[in-house]
């Protein structure tokens, strides 16, 4: 089984350099650097074969609105990697399960997906909230005005907030 834990600031290029392999980009100068100012290490966790970082993850902490409205705390997911010759090992998930175990422990009690490749992570208990959804101002009351003998007719406020024709909007 593979070695799994946070990496630290000494490990920022390596883990970098993963990522660049497995999202096909190069790591330009500075980038480990600036990255250190933006994650949270305690967050960062990497995937070792021996010393060589082969998977990486991260997480971080943000709001998330739900009915109410009022906000929660949830654990952002992104930043997943694991080198295609180290797949089918067990790696990810060693560490989605570190990372989805120590989320749980900080409070979140939700989880956010930040992936191209989505239906991977069903298995975790990912899946889309949402298959469709159609957006509705519900903050302004229908507009209506009374149609007079001159062609003034009534209007509904559509989808955007534009008022329209009722004859067709």
């Amino acid at each position: 089984m593979s070695k799994v834990r946070t990496i630290d600031a000494g490990e920022i290029d390596a883990w970098v350099r993963q990522l660049g392999v497995s999202f096909n980009f190069e790591v330009a100068p500075g980038l480990p650097e600036y990255t250190l100012t933006t994650i949270d290490l305690d967050r960062s966790w990497a995937s070792f074969d021996g010393d060589r970082i082969v998977g990486t993850l991260r997480s971080f902490e943000t709001p998330f609105t739900v009915p109410g409205p009022r906000e929660v705390r949830a654990a952002a997911l992104t930043n997943v990697t694991v080198a295609p010759t180290h797949r089918r090992e067990g790696r990810l998930t060693a560490m989605m399960e570190r990372d989805l175990r120590d989320s749980a422990d900080r409070g979140e009690p939700i989880g956010i997906l930040i992936a191209a490749e989505y239906p991977i992570y069903g298995r975790f208990g990912y899946g889309p909230a949402a298959y469709s959804a159609r957006p509705r101002d519900r903050s302004r009351a229908t507009a209506r005005r009374t149609a007079s003998s001159r062609g003034t007719s009534s209007t509904t406020p559509s989808p955007s907030g534009t008022a329209c024709a009722r004859t067709g909007c």
